[in-house]
């Protein structure tokens, strides 16, 4: 299903009312469960608007592709300025909708380095889920943006002038852009990255759990023993 200008403008709209949505921090003890309710909520309205419809983690997919690339477009823009001095320079320019989503995500997100920054902090139970999105977001990025310098760096090639005497359809194969093996290539490569991600911080999430019941066992064994003492 094709994400229209309709499902933007709708998650732009949560977003400005739930700035922890573009974040994807939810703190707080009850942080994971209230950015589950917040994004079960979100998936209801924009499958509400009647162009098809997508899951939870699909549509949370979705808003870091948008990220990501509109940062990766803004950054670009803002070096094609500096190139021509501030004088006329070839871009596309930000669309409102754009511009609205890099006023939530703040001027930090375009300045310096156009990739995403992964700050992952303290991992707890609580937040394994938080921080796999953050790791996704920041692959995601990255992947957008070596396809983006890969891309600047192709050189058009001339079309291929095939002569009545060459009746031989060429293959599907040698039909494919050098943009279209490049996006595969990262696309197979992201989603390893993303995989990796998911299994480590699910043996991260099992071995805070047994912490945690470690804890627990020790805390009890401490009050016993305060217990005799008195």
């Amino acid at each position: 299903m094709r994400v229209r200008q309709e499902h933007w403008n709708l998650l732009l709209d949560v977003c400005e009312k739930n700035p922890e949505v573009i974040s994807n921090k939810f703190n707080g003890p009850d942080g994971k469960a209230k950015g589950h309710e917040l994004w079960q909520n979100v998936t209801h309205k924009l499958n509400s608007l009647g162009f098809g419809e997508k899951n939870k983690e699909d549509w949370r997919r979705a808003l870091i592709d948008w990220k990501c690339k509109t940062k990766a477009k803004a950054s670009k823009i803002k070096q094609e300025i500096v190139k021509t001095g501030g004088g006329p320079a070839n871009y596309v320019p930000l669309s409102d909708a754009e511009k609205r989503l890099l006023s939530l995500m703040g001027t930090k997100s375009v300045q310096g380095d156009d990739v995403c920054e992964m700050g992952v902090g303290q991992v707890t139970a609580s937040n394994t889920t938080d921080v796999f999105h953050s790791t996704m977001e920041a692959s995601s990025c990255n992947v957008i943006n070596q396809e983006n310098r890969q891309n600047d760096n192709i050189k058009t090639l001339p079309d291929h002038n095939y002569t009545p005497t060459n009746t031989k359809t060429p293959s599907r194969k040698h039909q494919r852009t050098p943009y279209q093996r490049t996006y595969q290539r990262n696309s197979n490569r992201l989603t390893i990255i993303n995989e990796e991600s998911l299994q480590v911080l699910k043996k991260i999430e099992s071995n805070t759990q047994s912490i945690a019941e470690s804890l627990k066992i020790l805390a009890a064994i401490a009050k016993t023993a305060f217990s005799k003492d008195s």
